[in-house]
């Protein structure tokens, strides 16, 4: 009797020993410093937490996790998984990213902040108070662009030379903007956002923005290198749901170097890597919907095609660049110096995406406006967006406007004679970021996924 008791003594106290082990390095090891929630904390390779709409996620993998709530300097509870769970990319990929069934209603920020030449802060990434206001907003998607740091030493222009990338670090002229991405991806899984990511100037494209190199390659090595580093570092993350493949390619009407060289190798190499982040395709020239003209659809089964609206192109452009101001909307207007004289009203708008709706309807597809915009001082600028928005409802496309962020001719929340600057927000209520908001409040869903994945081919 006394040797039982003996060995229940000694069994209650390892058991002890080890429940006091499991809570000190498992429930009070600091996922974030005192000063508050650190959106760089680098988890590997992912931090996934169970909530109310993220059980799908614990009970596909087959395991549950629990969660706790903590207070940042900011206010905002950040998730805390108890027994952080870690997974290689091949598990992660099996773990199925479906484009949601709903539309998603976004806007396009940046990564990497300040841009442009009126630089006012160095060096600053997507923010807290930024996500709060994108949340308030109902905002689900934000699209955002990877390119050459500003500053290094592959920031050149296009009589310069450009120094070779080191072979071991490929990403290392986007280094701000990787970072800046991962600090995105972190923020879209405490404020449940969508993120596509788009590579818009990379290196060597100042250079030969047209692809005249006379190998036929151009730039598209430097573009292979770059959305393989990102499939690499980024694919299992759950909130990455697309690649945009290129910002606006710079391809020639009818040459079809996109879609017969770039397109397919590209395509494949990202593949190797991650085979359920989706890919976004748009159109040569410059994205625009007529480039759908020419485009085939490719052989992958994630895929989504995108173009970008900013009819009629004098009237969204006015001011910039020394175009003319004072163009009203609706009324008599030139899409482009060259076109003749059309009224430009909601009717008309559709007659400028209809090569894109009928490649939607002839191959059954899924279409993004990756980008549409009016410049803030447009007379008629938030009838224009509502007219915009009115047709991207009407054929249930996704969209995302440009912009919120960088250079403020385009951003919602500065008014029609504010200064020109490249501060985030203006604080103010505008008539364009009424149209918005109005449209982001149908955004009522908070769950990431739906249960199947669709392409919709509405007929209407």
């Amino acid at each position: 009797m006394k040797n039982n008791k003996c060995r229940f003594f000694v069994h209650v106290t390892i058991a002890f020993f080890l429940i006091t082990l499991y809570s000190h390095f498992y429930l009070h090891a600091p996922l974030f410093s005192a000063k508050g929630p650190d959106p760089i904390r680098n988890v590997s390779p992912v931090n996934i937490w169970v909530g109310s709409q993220e059980q799908d996620i614990a009970s596909e993998i087959g395991r549950s996790v629990v969660t706790e709530k903590n207070n940042s300097r900011e206010g905002h509870p950040i998730e805390r998984s108890i027994g952080t769970m870690s997974f290689q990319s091949k598990e992660l990929n099996r773990n199925k990213k479906v484009w949601p069934e709903r539309i998603l209603r976004g806007v396009n920020t940046n990564l990497v902040v300040p841009v442009m030449k009126n630089q006012t802060s160095l060096c600053g990434f997507l923010s807290h108070e930024t996500c709060k206001t994108l949340s308030k907003w109902n905002v689900n998607v934000i699209r955002v662009s990877i390119g050459v740091d500003q500053g290094s030493d592959w920031d050149v222009k296009k009589e310069e030379k450009l120094p070779p990338i080191p072979q071991d670090d490929p990403v290392e002229p986007y280094k701000k903007h990787i970072k800046g991405l991962e600090i995105a991806l972190d923020l879209a899984e405490q404020y449940n956002l969508f993120v596509i990511v788009t590579a818009g100037n990379i290196v060597g494209r100042k250079i030969d923005v047209f692809c005249n190199r006379g190998d036929t390659r151009s730039f598209q090595q430097e573009l292979i290198d770059l959305w393989t580093s990102v499939a690499r570092r980024f694919g299992h993350r759950r909130h990455l749901l697309a690649y945009d493949l290129m910002n606006e390619p710079q391809f020639k009407r009818g040459d079809d170097r996109w879609q017969r060289i770039v397109l397919p190798e590209l395509i494949k190499k990202i593949r190797e890597i991650d085979k359920e982040t989706y890919v976004i395709i748009e159109p040569g020239p410059w994205g625009l919907p007529n480039g759908f003209r020419y485009l085939k659809p490719v052989n992958d089964t994630k895929v989504v095609y995108s173009f970008h609206f900013y009819f009629p192109h004098n009237y969204t452009h006015q001011g910039v660049r020394n175009r003319p101001k004072g163009l009203k909307y609706p009324g008599m207007l030139r899409h482009f110096d060259t076109s003749r004289r059309l009224y430009w009203g909601r009717d008309q708008l559709k007659k400028g995406v209809e090569v894109a709706r009928e490649f939607q309807k002839k191959y059954g597809v899924r279409m993004f406006v990756g980008e549409f915009s009016v410049i803030r001082w447009a007379p008629g600028a938030a009838r224009w967006l509502e007219d915009a928005i009115s047709i991207f409802e009407e054929y249930g496309w996704d969209w995302c406007y440009h912009s919120y962020g960088g250079w403020n001719g385009w951003n919602p929340t500065f008014s029609s004679d504010d200064p020109e600057n490249n501060k985030q927000d203006g604080g103010k209520e505008t008539d364009r970021l009424k149209v918005l908001t109005k449209a982001w409040s149908k955004n009522q869903s908070k769950n990431l996924q739906p249960e199947i994945e669709i392409n919709r081919n509405d007929t209407t």
